[in-house]
């Protein structure tokens, strides 16, 4: 099983897909799940994220509101694209950079793109996971950044109740 096919939504364990399992993004924390989970996350009376527990606020009352995660929507397109070698009938695990499109090993060692720029799918995996990871700490740092905003709000509130 490669990477791609083992991405899953964190709380239901399902993976992702392009229909019901749309990955969904909190904004204040960065984390992804299915747009499955998020539904049942926004009936609750008081919405969180279930990784994490951090709270989202009001603009965040419906389903649209939460981002796609595009760069997982993205690879799931490519997994759903993956096919067979009808040359080969070998799996697809290659693209083909120089005429763009995927290939198997017998297409790259004895057919029409031998001695073409290729690469394995499963390096696209690896730089999805440092993007994501890139994202998760851009993400923590925003959410540092409005929580140290927020604390100073809270006590102008309360300031101003007294």
């Amino acid at each position: 099983m490669s990477h791609i096919e083992s991405i899953k939504c964190p709380v239901c364990l399902v993976p992702f897909d392009t229909s019901k399992k749309v990955p969904k993004i909190f904004p204040t924390c960065g984390h992804t799940v299915c747009q499955e989970c998020l539904l049942q996350v926004l009936e609750m009376d008081r919405p969180k994220c279930p990784l994490d527990q951090l709270k989202f606020g009001r603009d965040f009352q419906t389903i649209n509101a939460f981002p796609t995660n595009f760069l997982g929507k993205d690879l799931l397109e490519v997994r759903g694209s993956w096919s067979q070698c009808e040359s080969h009938k070998e799996q697809n695990k290659m693209v083909c950079l120089t005429d763009n499109t995927l290939v198997c090993a017998g297409c790259v060692v004895f057919g029409d793109h031998k001695g073409h720029d290729v690469k394995l799918l499963s390096d696209f995996a690896d730089l999805a996971k440092i993007k994501r990871d890139e994202l998760q700490t851009m993400s923590d740092k925003f959410s540092k950044i409005i929580s140290e905003l927020e604390t100073p709000l809270e006590n102008k509130k309360k300031t101003r109740r007294r």
